[in-house]
Formats: C-alpha cells, sequence, structure tokens
C-alpha cells in the first residue's frame, strides 16, 4: 500500500479490479457499482436529492475494487491508473472548449504563464522516463493543478494550492526542491494569480493547452510502459478495467464535483508512484 498523498483528506484505500477466484461474481459487482451511480444520476435529473453520504458509498466501492486490482496486478494497475488520468486530463481540455473565447493576441501574462509551465513540463516529461521514487513527482503536482484548477474557488489562491499539493506529494523532500523546481512552481502559482486577476479570459486558454499537452506526454510515457513490459501483461484486461474507469468516474463526476476529484488524486497517486 502506498502512502497517503495527502493532508486534505485522499484516503489510500482505493483500487479496484477483478476477483481471479470469481470472475462471474467481480462482473457482478462492477455492474452493481455501475448500476448504483446511474441510479443516483437518475434521482438527480428528476429532481431528487441524492446525498453525500449515498455518492460516497458509491465512491467507496470503486475504491475497493481499485483496492483487489492493484494488489493482484500491480502492474496493470499502474497502466489502468495512467490512463484513467490521460482520460481525465482530456476532460479538463474539453471542458474549457466552451468557456474559452476566440484567442486573440496572448497578454504578456499568459505568455509568463505558459512559458514557465512548459519549462515545469518539459523537466517533469524528463524524470517521468527516468524511473526513480522521486521521479514522478513533479509530474503528479502538474496533473493534479490541471485537473483541480479550473475548478478552484477564486478565494484561493493558486500559490497557496500549489504549496499545498507540493507537501501532499513530498516534493520538498526530495532532488527536486533542492533544483528549484518548488520555487519555480510557487512563482508560477503567483503568475497564474496574476494573470487570473488581470485576464480571466486568458486563463481558459491555459487549462485547454496545458491540459492536452501533459495528457500526450503520459501517454507517451503509457506506450513507453507498454512496451518495455510487453507480453508480461494482460492488455486486454487492462483495457476492460480503463473502460469501466472512464464510465464509473465519468458518472461520478456529474454526481459530486469534490468527491470525483478525490478520486482522481487517487488515481494520480496510483500511476506516478514508483516504489523503491
Amino acid at each position: 500500500m502506498k502512502k497517503d498523498s495527502s493532508s486534505a483528506g485522499l484516503k489510500k484505500s482505493v483500487h479496484w479490479g477483478p476477483d481471479s477466484s470469481s470472475d462471474t461474481d467481480s462482473g457482478s459487482e462492477a455492474d452493481s457499482v455501475l448500476d448504483g451511480l446511474k441510479n443516483l444520476l437518475s434521482e438527480i435529473s428528476e429532481g431528487a436529492d441524492a446525498s453525500s453520504k449515498r455518492i460516497e458509498t458509491v465512491a467507496k466501492r470503486i475504491q475497493e475494487r481499485w483496492n483487489i486490482f492493484e494488489n493482484r496486478y500491480p502492474l496493470e494497475h499502474r497502466i489502468v491508473s495512467l490512463k484513467t488520468l490521460v482520460s481525465g486530463l482530456e476532460k479538463t481540455a474539453k471542458g474549457q472548449q466552451n468557456t474559452s473565447h476566440a484567442m486573440r493576441s496572448p497578454s504578456p501574462g499568459l505568455s509568463q504563464v505558459s512559458q514557465l509551465f512548459s519549462l515545469l513540463a518539459w523537466e517533469s516529461n524528463t524524470n517521468l522516463n527516468e524511473g526513480g521514487p522521486d521521479d514522478p513527482l513533479l509530474t503528479k503536482v502538474l496533473a493534479a493543478l490541471l485537473l483541480e484548477g479550473p475548478y478552484l474557488d477564486k478565494s484561493v489562491s493558486f500559490a497557496a494550492y500549489l504549496k499545498e499539493r507540493t507537501n501532499n506529494f513530498n516534493l520538498e523532500e526530495g532532488s527536486l526542491a533542492r533544483h528549484g523546481f518548488v520555487r519555480d512552481l510557487l512563482k508560477f502559482g503567483g503568475l497564474m494569480d496574476n494573470l487570473r486577476e488581470s485576464h480571466p479570459e486568458d486563463v481558459s486558454h491555459f487549462w485547454k493547452n496545458s491540459a492536452r499537452s501533459l495528457s500526450r506526454n503520459i501517454s507517451d510515457h503509457v506506450s513507453r510502459l507498454e512496451k518495455q513490459h510487453q507480453n508480461r501483461y494482460d492488455s486486454e484486461g487492462v483495457n476492460q478495467q480503463t473502460s469501466w474507469n472512464r464510465r464509473a468516474l465519468g458518472t461520478l463526476a456529474k454526481l459530486s464535483s469534490p468527491i470525483y476529484m478525490n478520486a482522481m488524486m487517487i488515481v494520480i497517486e496510483d500511476g506516478l508512484t514508483i516504489e523503491e
């Protein structure tokens, strides 16, 4: 079991997958979880009030299935988590298409933000492919930012958010802090705060373009991982689990953004944690 990724309530009691002792029971449970999510969504569309407790109960069942899958198929679970993360980032990019306006000349603030993010993303991608336990940490923070950032309340500064996430993912304890990337992240947060204040219309463009960029980097990493372990993992099972995740998390996002985000932080942790 990996260590807790957040002091803000992220529970590392999650993972799922087929029960090798009873595939029929596992399939029934998977269908039952999806049915539970769909029923809650149907109730809400009809005007009924689905309590957070009921949504959390179904989310916990998703997490329990993740636990089983990780314990029995750790490599497959890691690949599934990474593919699920790519889907989440693509969801961020798609969600910004309706809010971003036709692009004029970028403001100086957007140019500054984009340039610094590109530097961080380049370093993140380089580290991700090194394979050491500390190497994916920067990618974790950037992925969390691109998933949660568009939905942060305006009262929450990006600098404060990134400070919290660097603590959650233990960046301040490793080589990235020594090389100045924690400092650069906090500087980036300040630039984002300024951009949101001066040119809020530019922020949607940043989310859309950056989410697409990071999703490509992670997708390329998944391809390398699959090639590295070719014929040593169940590719069909990975595709089935990934499809299930997309359906379950897609419905969960419609039911509760906070609970969905909590689940995605666990996806980040599971996909981007390399055991020593």
